[in-house]
């Protein structure tokens, strides 16, 4: 009896292991698995274009994210809306390129404790530059969802 009860055991516990390992962890890879960096850099003031920067003034109360195109570049803006105070900015956690879209994830970076801020409402947002594609633009993290 005994026998046949560890024998039972080793069969599910041996089971077990066998369907832990087929499923994996259960968590779904990155949605920028396998993709590339793609480099960009961050600009502001006048190495921004006129007609990006109207449409950030008209937009920057509420959360954005758009693509303007020239010749040469592509710039990406986003913005997380209005903030009830200043101190707040953006942080870009990945650029990547796949076959089909480029992939930009960032996030919103609230004021440390005990930071001095300007008790005014205040709109961050930035705007990135980059090399110029026909690819789509796909926005992860950000509160206005393409």
């Amino acid at each position: 009896m005994r026998r046949c009860r560890r024998i039972g055991i080793g069969v599910l516990l041996a089971a077990w292991l066998l369907g832990a390992a087929a499923c994996g962890s259960g968590e779904k890879p990155p949605v920028y698995a396998g993709a590339e960096e793609r480099p960009y850099e961050i600009v502001a003031g006048s190495s921004v274009p006129y007609k990006v920067n109207e449409k950030i003034y008209k937009e920057k109360k509420k959360a954005f994210q758009f693509t303007y195109r020239d010749k040469e570049n592509m710039y990406v803006a986003i913005g997380y809306g209005e903030q009830p105070t200043g101190g707040f900015g953006i942080r870009v956690l990945t650029v990547r390129e796949t076959e089909e879209n480029i992939l930009i994830e960032t996030e919103l970076v609230a004021p440390e404790a005990g930071e001095v801020v300007t008790p005014a409402p205040f709109s961050p947002y930035l705007v990135l530059k980059m090399a110029a594609s026909e690819k789509s633009v796909r926005f992860i993290g950000t509160p206005a969802q393409e």
